[in-house]
């Protein structure tokens, strides 16, 4: 294979070196990597070997040194911002003396040396490559810290916000829970409305009577009330000092604890009283109204002397001469305690106060023959006790009648029928 005019085998490594450098190196002029760098160092330091060999034509070997080592920084530089070329096809003459040197005659052909360009290049751009790679862990460490610190900013705030959610969900809980307690509240009240009335009626009877009952309690047990005073009212025959006297063992008592069967045994002593009422007269004060027996007649007494009874037979009062104003019923020896003296008693009620004045004797054989000795001697003929009252009514309109007639006797034992003899 023919090779083009002017192609020289030493120069072509040198530009394909170069282009690898090129090729090595990143775009955006940052630091690359120690692996990229060691292998753009043969290229970087191929155009340092000018400067290598100048150092052996006059300058010395340590010249020739930093020459080279400064040739080789800065054909490292320029290949790096120069863009790579493409390979020359085979039979089409490359020329790049323009680029690299004058001519290619001019320029001895160097071949690099193994150990001493690639060592302290590789030692520059390891250092160099260190710091990037340092550089480049602290933005890592300090992108992450920022993502970290960005990452808890958002957990806290988020848990600010769930936090926050969660308190207004309680408090919505909270409101709502009063609002049902409130709503059936509200309803219980609407249904029980009639059971609440009854049961406020109940309570307040119950309280009136609780009242009522403590004051019934303050008034029977209470002392203001105790008895003091006894008053009698209706005595005329018996001492009212008498009937005190014998109700004086319920003094102090409470007049609502007074002992009315008591009272009545005391009072049933006397035969005079035919009947009494008893009323309380707070604070102290009780009244005894007595109705006294009225004697109506009087009879013999079996032993002598007269007694006076009432209609019902009980003896009012024992005297030894015949009591004036009473006429006296015979009813023979079987004394008061028979029908003859209550029908003779009946005829004497049924009449006149006026007219019963006028009547001396009452003779009763039976039931049914009753009759009466005027004071006059004139004679009545009564006959039983029915119909007294219309009995009682006619005779003095029949003695007025007859008074200026001679009559012994009336008989008025048929009231329809009167008959004067």
């Amino acid at each position: 294979m023919k090779r083009p005019q002017g192609f020289d085998p030493g120069r072509h490594e040198e530009e394909t070196s170069a282009s690898a450098g090129n090729r090595g190196s990143t775009p955006t002029g940052r630091a690359p990597k120690a692996g990229t760098a060691k292998k753009g160092a043969p290229g970087a330091g191929t155009p340092g070997a000018g400067g290598s060999g100048a150092g052996k034509s006059g300058a010395g070997s340590s010249a020739g040194r930093g020459a080279a080592t400064g040739g080789g920084a800065t054909g490292g530089g320029a290949a790096g911002r120069r863009r790579p070329t493409a390979p020359a096809s085979p039979g089409t003459p490359t020329d790049d003396t323009s680029k690299t040197s004058p001519t290619p005659a001019a320029q001895p052909r160097v071949t690099p040396f193994p150990g001493s360009t690639r060592s302290r290049d590789g030692g520059s751009g390891g250092g160099a490559a260190g710091a990037a790679a340092g550089a480049a862990a602290r933005s890592a460490e300090a992108v992450a810290a920022l993502a970290r610190r960005a990452r808890a900013t958002r957990a806290d705030s988020a848990g600010a916000r769930a936090a926050g959610a969660e308190a207004e969900a309680r408090r919505e809980l909270r409101r709502a829970s009063r609002e049902r307690k409130r709503f059936e509240r509200d309803e219980v009240k609407r249904f029980t409305r009639r059971t609440r009335r009854r049961k406020a009626g109940w309570i307040t009877a119950a309280a009136v009577v609780a009242a009522m009952g403590g004051l019934l309690a303050f008034a029977v047990y209470s002392p203001l009330l105790a008895l003091r005073t006894v008053q009698i009212e209706g005595a005329s025959r018996i001492p009212p000092d008498t009937l005190v006297q014998a109700l004086d063992d319920q003094v102090g008592t409470p007049l609502p604890l007074l002992d009315l069967g008591e009272v009545k045994d005391r009072l049933a002593a006397f035969p005079l009283i035919q009947s009494y009422s008893t009323e309380s007269r707070p604070p102290d004060t009780l009244v005894v109204r007595v109705v006294e027996r009225t004697p109506i007649a009087s009879v013999r007494a079996s032993g002598g002397g007269f007694q006076l009874v009432d209609p019902a037979g009980v003896v009012v009062e024992r005297a030894d001469a015949r009591p004036e104003g009473f006429p006296v019923i015979d009813v023979g020896e079987v004394g008061v305690a028979n029908a003859r003296f209550d029908a003779a008693a009946q005829v004497l009620v049924a009449l006149p106060a006026d007219f019963l004045a006028q009547v001396d004797v009452v003779n009763a054989t039976t039931k049914d023959d009753v009759s009466l000795v005027l004071t006059d001697g004139k004679r009545v003929v009564w006959g039983s006790a029915d119909e007294s009252d219309l009995k009682a009514a006619r005779l003095p309109a029949l003695i007025r009648a007859t008074a200026d007639r001679d009559v012994a006797e009336y008989d008025v034992s048929s009231p329809d029928n009167l008959v004067v003899r």
